[in-house]
């Protein structure tokens, strides 16, 4: 079939794809039919390309992403229903606030925010699932600082994307790459802290300063549209010890290079044992059938969470089998720039084209790994900088996170799109930016 006709199936398939998840379609069911189009469009046959690409892509991702997001949503689940997030987030709170003026509540408010979200996540919680955890309590307390609530939105999917491609943390974008050359979570160490730094510290001055000056202008915050989180301030964990499980997960993980089910998992034995006293019991029921609840819910949300981000790595690889996308690939590798520009260039884009940043991180990765040399990038280049393009181009307004987050939040795109590219996405760019510099001039930075 005619190059025409792949450039017709591909942009067709990639609008639809885009409008139909920002309406609230499913990414499972769409990036199939988007697949299918894409497969009809370049003449490759159905059985080819869905039995010979689509599934085995999916099937791949999947022996890695499943366990991860399955035992990190399991987690979280046990630290909301626990209410040891709660109780790790209010001791910090009574630390930091008592008798504080209004605008330095606001600053250690949100400041509260990254702190506790990521110790949630580099202690195992799924970065994706970690949103069920963050943004209630984000609500609870942003309604106590009088902080407008969509900031809510975009402090939170901040934290997230922050995280999933943050040094050390137990993430698919810390994981992936050691699948493939064989690095650690703590590849690029040097530039992985200071893309941390510029991002949390840099999360917390805008995100305050932009509050500040909403309160000048009169905006408060509201419920609106989000639901009240309920909780039970007298039967919450001991703040140290919902610290427990975090940390010990995070020192088997990160210092001893424990393997992320391993880490994690003791992480959720212990929990179990220590919060074990404080899980609610529905009328007429028992520990038991509650855990099988907590267990059950955990597990939805992970497999929901999983096959979303398998699908649409699948829909990318169908994509990549399209002619259009080989040209604009090599048309990338071939631009006369620097080559780590290059390769931040290429993994955002790819992962725009197949409307998945996993995808562009895969594929971005994969071009440069079957060149002579790596075009003279080292392993710790291709894992840190390939983690942070990617990161960046998951706060797309069309992505499962932002949507996820608005929902949580009571917002709609129009309320709530707008502050996370003053905030999350700016930031997230400056990191990437200030990273790819510091690997220009100093390529063999640790």
């Amino acid at each position: 079939m005619s190059m025409t006709m792949s450039v017709i199936g591909f942009i067709i398939a990639w609008i639809l794809l885009v409008v139909s998840t920002y309406k609230g379609h499913s990414a499972i069911y769409m990036s199939f039919l988007c697949a299918l189009i894409v497969i009809l469009f370049s003449g490759m046959g159905v059985q080819e390309g869905i039995i010979d690409v689509y599934m085995p892509a999916l099937a791949r991702l999947c022996i890695t992403v499943f366990p991860l997001v399955l035992m990190g949503s399991i987690f979280g689940q046990v630290y909301v229903d626990s209410g040891a997030a709660c109780s790790i987030a209010f001791a910090l709170s009574d630390k930091l606030m008592k008798n504080v003026r209004p605008h330095v509540r606001k600053i250690f408010t949100i400041a509260l925010i990254y702190i506790v979200g990521c110790l949630l996540c580099y202690g195992g919680i799924d970065s994706a699932a970690l949103m069920f955890t963050l943004v209630p309590l984000c609500l609870i307390f942003f309604e106590v600082a009088d902080i407008p609530r969509k900031y809510v939105a975009a402090v939170c999917v901040h934290v997230s994307c922050l995280c999933l491609s943050g040094i050390g943390a137990p993430t698919f974008y810390n994981i992936y790459p050691g699948l493939q050359m064989g690095t650690t979570p703590k590849a690029g160490l040097t530039v992985g802290i200071i893309a941390l730094i510029i991002n949390i510290a840099g999360g917390i001055i805008v995100a305050s300063i932009l509050a500040i000056k909403d309160e000048k202008k009169g905006l408060h915050f509201e419920w609106g549209n989000a639901r009240k989180p309920s909780y039970d301030k007298d039967n919450m964990p001991n703040p140290i010890v919902s610290l427990i499980p975090i940390v010990v997960s995070m020192i088997l993980f990160v210092g001893f290079n424990w393997h992320f089910i391993a880490s994690i998992g003791v992480g959720i034995v212990l929990s179990i044992i220590l919060f074990f006293k404080n899980f609610k019991v529905e009328e007429k029921g028992n520990k038991n059938s509650m855990l099988i609840g907590l267990f059950g819910s955990g597990t939805s949300s992970g497999i929901n969470g999983a096959i979303v981000l398998c699908s649409m790595s699948a829909f990318g690889a169908v994509v990549q089998t399209s002619p259009v996308f080989t040209s604009i690939s090599n048309a990338l590798m071939n631009l006369n720039i620097n080559t780590v520009i290059i390769y931040v260039i290429v993994v955002a884009v790819l992962g725009i084209l197949t409307g998945a940043a996993v995808s562009g991180f895969q594929a971005g990765l994969t071009n440069f790994l079957v060149t002579p040399d790596h075009m003279g990038l080292s392993f710790d280049v291709l894992h840190r900088i390939g983690a942070e393009s990617a990161a960046t181009v998951n706060l797309a307004p069309y992505t499962g996170v932002v949507f996820v987050t608005l929902n949580l939040a009571g917002l709609t795109h129009k309320e709530g799109y707008g502050v996370m590219v003053k905030i999350p996405l700016l930031l997230m760019a400056i990191s990437t930016a200030v990273s790819t510099i510091l690997y220009t001039i100093f390529p063999a930075l640790p």
